[in-house]
């Protein structure tokens, strides 16, 4: 009978110790501020980040480099992706996508900016208006960037080449599920 009580009494123990862990493990979620993490593939950062929707384009010019260079996420305190995607014979950036869900934030900064805006026009882009920008990049390279909302998620594309590639790869902008 003794034996029997110190057996209750190890497993209650046991089983107040693994709630315990797993409500401290639950509140340390919760509390984090999670950084920008570097991701080795875009499913992972899909799978890791818990990304219902990834805007990724279909149209793609034969000069840039796929899978993209550099895949950036992060959870907290907004859900970011910022991919990087290189020229094939250069290896430099020459395009930056970046994906917010949130219009309160100022986003970090891709590999091409800051960014200065020469020209801007409204354009109209699949059912909603985006802005383009024609202007120069951080190394005064001639670039051009256009912003748009889909939903609740804001998208940004930074491309050092003209107008017209830019607004085909942006229209092209299709979810990854």
């Amino acid at each position: 009978m003794r034996m029997l009580k110190k057996v209750i009494i190890f497993l209650l123990v046991l089983v107040a110790l693994v709630i315990a862990l797993r409500i401290l493990n639950w509140f340390g979620a919760t509390t984090a501020i999670e950084g920008i993490r570097r991701f080795n593939s875009l499913e992972e950062a899909h799978h890791q980040l818990r990304l219902r929707t990834l805007y990724l384009p279909s149209y793609f010019p034969d000069y840039l480099e796929w899978p993209p260079f550099e895949i950036l996420g992060q959870t907290t305190p907004y859900k970011l992706v910022l991919l990087h995607i290189r020229n094939q014979e250069s290896k430099e950036v020459v395009l930056a996508i970046r994906q917010v869900e949130s219009a309160e934030v100022k986003p970090p900064a891709t590999r091409l900016e800051p960014f200065h805006a020469g020209r801007e026009e409204a354009v109209q882009l699949h059912e909603h208006t985006a802005l383009l920008e024609e202007g120069r990049c951080a190394d005064n390279a001639p670039c051009t960037r256009i912003s748009w909302s889909e939903q609740s998620h804001h998208l940004n594309v930074i491309l050092k080449d003209g107008r017209e590639e830019i607004l085909r790869i942006a229209s092209s902008m299709e979810v990854e599920r």
